[in-house]
């Protein structure tokens, strides 16, 4: 029996009512994995005999009565996750031969749930990249819609690996645009939650990075959430239980302030953003719609603010750089073993100094305010999520924008502020561009807003269904 068109809530249905045996759907997956990831690119390590044996473990806890929200839904691991046993490369060739000693919590919250991990999928060197070229493995994450096009990054393999159909759901992790690049890129669902609101281990000090989901459907990100979120005693920046279920209000009323409707501003940039047109038009199109029907009320914003990416790129630099540094003094790393862009960090080593970084803190707390005072507006902002709708297999990132040339950063132009300031937003389909590629919407919202921007992606799924898989085109 193949599940690859099934979505993972019908998955667990499935499997908790006995039409399905959590064995089979893993066993189909397994199965699509081996037929398609040599096109894909998407998974770097696959546990098939481990994930079977999971799966059987699934079924004998059925048969003992328990409930399982994710009961037999196979799900991919991004690779800079950890999964105790497994490789643990951060997608880097100086780490090629590492195992991961622990697993992280939300691996153990899925588990719990009854998910079933079947691998790793690829990500880009440390996720210092929005384009996904796994080092460790010589692995290239394509897109499915074309294969020609990089999956986004950092979380590439899990964004190849879902719309492909090989899984229903995989993980991701967002600190500058890695869930909902790879989202607005392959044509799926994929939220930026609040830092801290699943927890991570993290050794940096500073982090604008959050975890979550790629999936085809809001309803599949609203289950895996439900199931990942809520504290663990181990992460600095974690937050209380959100005390709700996000899939439970997606068909409830809008969460709205009690003495006004909600109020929302389309912004095609932020003063120096570049955007491809047609981008532009397809995410004010469905914006447009999204807000209308939902009886939002439209404000005129004028967000401008000065780029924040060559800022936002030293902060990463310095984890960057603490994490190379497990390999040994920088001093005697090895650079053909890194990526084009982990050597340009790492020949910027001098640079990230005191100075630098006060100076890049001072920007960021810049954007920040910038991003807040916005808020203090309105309730939502709605932008495209991606600048562009494709990037070359392999990258390099785009240099020029409909004719007109930018730095690498400017595809997450539109991602890296809200990563700044701490909001919450999601990437869903906004369409199609001529060439057939998918372009991104994605709806902002203030601070610990996620359930609202749950309820409006759902709506936004009722009104403009998207395709939910790219083998529907016939690609792979």
């Amino acid at each position: 029996m193949s599940t690859a068109s099934q979505t993972g809530i019908e998955v667990a249905t499935e499997v908790q009512a006995g039409a399905l045996s959590a064995r089979e759907a893993v066993a189909s997956s397994l199965a699509r994995i081996d037929e398609a990831n040599e096109q894909l690119g998407a998974f770097t390590f696959v546990a098939a005999d481990e994930a079977l044996a999971a799966a059987d473990a699934v079924d004998r806890r059925l048969a003992a009565g328990e409930v399982l929200p994710l009961a037999g839904v196979p799900i991919g691991v991004k690779e800079l996750d950890h999964v105790e046993g497994w490789p643990d490369t951060s997608g880097s060739a100086l780490f090629a031969d590492r195992i991961s000693t622990r697993s992280d919590t939300h691996v153990e919250r899925l588990r719990s749930a009854g998910a079933v991990m079947v691998g790793l999928t690829a990500a880009s060197e440390f996720g210092i990249t929005a384009y996904t070229h796994h080092r460790a493995r010589n692995v290239t994450a394509r897109n499915p819609w074309n294969l020609e096009n990089s999956a986004g990054g950092s979380s590439g393999g899990s964004a190849a690996a879902v719309a492909a159909g090989l899984v229903p759901i995989a993980t991701g992790g967002d600190g500058g645009g890695s869930i909902r690049l790879p989202a607005a890129l392959c044509g799926l669902v994929g939220p930026k939650m609040a830092v801290g609101r699943t927890p991570r281990r993290v050794r940096d000090l500073w982090t604008t990075a959050t975890l979550g989901p790629l999936a085809t459907t809001v309803a599949d990100a609203a289950r895996y959430l439900d199931v990942t979120v809520g504290p663990d005693g181990f992460d600095r920046n974690e937050l209380p239980h959100p005390g709700l279920s996000y899939e439970a209000l997606l068909d409830q009323p809008l969460i709205e302030p009690k003495d006004r409707p909600l109020r929302a501003a389309w912004v095609s940039g932020f003063g120096f953003s570049t955007v491809e047109q047609e981008v532009l038009g397809l995410a004010e199109a469905a914006a447009r719609t999204l807000v209308d029907q939902c009886g939002i009320e439209w404000v005129d914003l004028n967000m401008a603010f000065p780029d924040p990416s060559a800022a936002w790129s030293l902060i990463g630099a310095a984890g960057f750089l603490r994490s190379v540094g497990e390999a040994g003094p920088l001093t005697e790393i090895d650079s053909a073993k890194l990526s084009l862009e982990g050597n340009w960090a790492l020949q910027g080593a001098p640079l990230v100094d005191a100075s630098s970084t006060a100076r890049a803190l001072s920007r960021i707390a810049e954007v920040a305010d910038a991003v807040e005072a916005a808020f203090a507006e309105v309730d939502l902002i709605l932008c495209p999520a991606a600048a562009v709708s494709t990037v070359p297999a392999g990258g390099p990132l785009p240099t020029t924008i409909d004719g007109q040339e930018v730095k690498p950063a400017a595809i997450a132009h539109f991602t890296i502020p809200f990563n700044l300031s701490g909001h919450p937003g999601i990437s869903v389909p906004a369409g199609l561009t001529t060439a057939g590629n998918p372009v991104g919407l994605q709806i902002a919202g203030r601070r610990f807003s996620e359930a609202l921007l749950f309820q409006l992606a759902a709506r936004h799924e009722h009104l403009a269904p998207w395709p939910r898989h790219a083998i529907a085109n016939g690609t792979i």
